[in-house]
Order: C-alpha cells, then structure tokens, then sequence
C-alpha cells in the first residue's frame, strides 16, 4: 500500500476514535433517569446524533436503541473497510461472519424457547441485505431438525453437529462454543492472507488473548457456580493457548475450586495483568480491561492499517458494551457508582 494512503487511513481512524464517547459522557449517561433521556443525550451531545435523528425519545424502547445503535457501529467500521479494500475487504467478512453468528445465537434461543417467531419480529431490519445466508428462509424453521438442514451447505456446517436430535434440549454454551470457532477460524485465515509477519502476530495475539480469556471464565465460572468437572467443560472451550502453557489450561480443568483456577492464572504470566486490573474474579471485566489496553495501544502506536482497523472494531465493540451497560443499569435502577464499575473507557485527568 502506497505511504499516502497508508498514512491516510491511519489518520481517519484516529480522528474517529477522538470522537467516540468520553468517561465523562458514561458518567453524565449513568445518572439519567431512564432510556429516554439516554437517548435525548446521545441524539444531542454525541456522534450518534444522526443515527438518532428520527428517534422519538418519549417512546424509544430499550431493544429499539440497542438496534440502532449497532446498526451505526457496524456502517461506522463499514465506512472504514470500503475506504481502503486492499485491507477492509477480510476485514468486513469477519465483521459479517460474527453478525451472522450472532444472528443464528439469537434464533437458537428462541427455537429453544419453543418461540421462533419471536426472533423473526426481532431480528436485524439490514443483515438479510449484506449476508450469504437466507436469514428470511430462518421464518420457516421450526424445529432444530429444520435448522440442522438450513445450516448444511453453510459457513456454518459445523455447528449443525451440536444441535440435539430426537427432542433433546440444547446445550446451548455447547452451540456457542461451535459457532465462536468458526469465528475464529475465519479470523485466523483472514489474517494468514497478510503478507507482512509483524502484522499476522499482532493480529493473531488479539484473538489468542480474547479466545483464551474467554475459556478461562468459563473454567472459572463452572468451578464457581456449578462445580462442573474437566469432562463436562472441555467441549466448551474455544481451545487456543496464548499466554497460558497447555499444562496450566489442564491444571484449571482439573481443579477442585475456582479458587485454585485463579491461583494458576496468576502464576502465569498473565499474574502482572492480574495485579494490574484488580484479580479474575469478574473474569469478564478484566478480559475487557486487558483486551482495552492492547487495541488503544495499537491504535496509538501501530503504523500496519489491519492492526490499527481491526483494533478500532474492537474498540467500537467495547463502546457498544459500554453503552448497553449503561442503558440496562439505569432501567433497572442501578446505582451510577456501580454502573461505572463496569464501563472500561479511558481515564480521563
């Protein structure tokens, strides 16, 4: 890629990051009195302003937002992937292949519930118009023999294999863990393509980090919550290794408590983030902290335009969580000190 352009979208980024929501606009948000003076504040003082533009706050719903919301993340990071094809166009399959993942996640849960339909009325009013798959045919399926021939053919093959048969339930973290695969999967053969070796190691390092983090909330979480055995949490583990030696992942699968499952992630060499974002105990908060950390760094620092874009998708991602933190505590009356507990955003002096 020519320098001019190189440096062109690395500067596009960078002024667009600026514009993204400050500490100071979650801490105004978490003090409001319900969604639709979230909303009113996001239309008036934020770069949402447009996407909100036609948003009647008196009558906005809580799902209605979070929509529109995604939908202006995901033009955002598309806007950014047509500037520049040579590096967008492997970015944007991924961005589509983890909607469409998200999507059948959807569905799935409400073909669980007995209650497909309730997935067609709520689904995304644009993914049918930029995927491969039929999301419009999901409105004949109604059971998960249905979705098992639906999904023959797919991306998302795979996944048709951790589907129950005759009449079982769904092992649902089963599900999710085939479809985070083929997620990751994508990523990683994406990321292959790039010819330039100190690219494919920083890339390869946000999803190893965030692949790994995740398997170990879920040892942490099924030795907590449910004492659950090696055997039964094993199929539900992405399986990368990052920072974690294979040993020390089976030392956790082994282990009696989730206490020892944190004494064996501090003794690795995730023991100086440890300290750093104040322990594993909320393992999804401090994976969010970590993986903060590494992309603003890379946004910062990095001069390799796949870094620096995929680093601002995550970014993004981290805003939308943030928001949706903040909108769901304020329904729910929670109060503003503990709504800030969990938003991950630069400090602000």
């Amino acid at each position: 890629m020519p320098n001019k352009a190189l440096n062109s979208i690395l500067t596009k980024i960078r002024a667009r990051q600026g514009k993204m929501l400050t500490e100071s606009d979650f801490k105004a948000m978490s003090s409001l009195a319900d969604v639709s003076e979230i909303s009113a504040y996001l239309r008036a003082r934020t770069k949402f302003a447009s996407a909100l533009s036609k948003i009647n706050d008196t009558s906005v719903h809580r799902n209605y937002l979070e929509k529109v919301l995604r939908r202006a993340q995901h033009d955002d990071i598309e806007s950014i992937c047509r500037f520049e094809r040579s590096v967008g166009d492997d970015l944007y399959s991924y961005i589509v292949r983890r909607e469409e993942a998200d999507a059948l996640m959807g569905f799935i849960r409400c073909l669980s519930a007995g209650r497909p339909e309730e997935y067609i009325l709520d689904m995304s009013y644009s993914l049918d118009s930029y995927s491969k798959l039929d999301f419009m045919a999901l409105a004949n399926i109604k059971t998960f023999d249905d979705l098992r021939d639906f999904l023959s053919g797919t991306d998302f093959s795979v996944v048709s294999l951790t589907l129950p048969i005759n009449g079982e339930a769904p092992d649902i973290t089963l599900i999710e863990t085939a479809l985070d695969r083929v997620l990751y999967e994508t990523a990683f053969r994406n990321i292959d393509r790039y010819g330039d070796a100190d690219t494919r190691k920083k890339l390869r390092e946000l999803f190893l980090m965030q692949a790994e983090l995740t398997d170990c909330a879920v040892i942490y979480r099924g030795k907590k919550y449910y004492n659950a055995s090696e055997n039964t949490l094993r199929p539900d583990l992405i399986g990368y290794r990052y920072l974690l030696s294979q040993v020390s992942a089976d030392k956790m699968l082994r282990a009696e408590t989730s206490d020892e499952v944190i004494h064996v992630i501090k003794d690795s060499k995730y023991k100086k983030y440890i300290e750093k974002y104040g322990g594993f105990s909320d393992s999804e908060n401090f994976m969010e902290k970590l993986l903060f950390s590494k992309i603003s760094g890379n946004i910062h620092f990095s001069s390799s335009p796949p870094v620096v874009m995929m680093s601002y998708y995550f970014l993004l991602g981290t805003e939308l969580n943030n928001l949706i933190k903040i909108i769901e505590g304020v329904r729910y009356g929670v109060a503003q000190e503990e709504i800030m507990k969990t938003i991950i955003t630069k400090k602000e002096v």
